[in-house]
């Protein structure tokens, strides 16, 4: 039987591939015009560089006291999951953006300026991003968890 750690583990991974996907598409479609292969390059730059792959690698000790926190509660559905995502990818994304490295072009801006931008700019994708990953984990590692706990034998 696979363990439960193992369980989890992957369905973080997916849901966070997932939502990666879904903010790189995001980004391209909101760069604006230009061909396929330039707004797909610049949508990786952002992806890296921007700060999204690092909230994504932040997440996980969050991440890890949410789950936490879910099997004490153990009656957390996927909208806490969502939600948690949500507010997570939009606090590590947001703050992540402010940290990286800008081009020297763009002017220079406190963290909180920064913060603001970066929220202004990708909040609801970021928001998006995080409501896939949660529910994404909750679909994949604890549906069937809470499903059967609530069937009697």
């Amino acid at each position: 039987m696979i363990r439960r750690a193992t369980i989890r583990v992957a369905g973080y991974a997916l849901s966070s591939a997932v939502a990666a996907a879904f903010y790189i598409g995001w980004i391209m479609v909101a760069g604006g015009p230009g061909s396929f292969e330039t707004r797909l390059i610049g949508a990786l730059i952002l992806f890296v560089f921007g700060g999204f792959l690092l909230a994504l690698m932040l997440m996980a000790l969050p991440w890890a006291l949410l789950v936490w926190i879910s099997s004490k509660a153990q009656s957390l559905t996927a909208s806490y999951f969502a939600c948690s995502g949500a507010v997570s990818m939009i606090l590590l994304g947001c703050a992540a953006s402010s940290a990286s490295p800008k081009p020297l072009f763009v002017e220079d801006q406190t963290f909180w300026e920064g913060f603001l931008i970066a929220l202004e700019r990708q909040g609801a994708c970021l928001a998006l991003s995080g409501m896939i990953i949660g529910f994404g984990y909750w679909f994949l590692a604890e549906k069937r968890k809470n499903s059967s706990r609530h069937t009697t034998k």
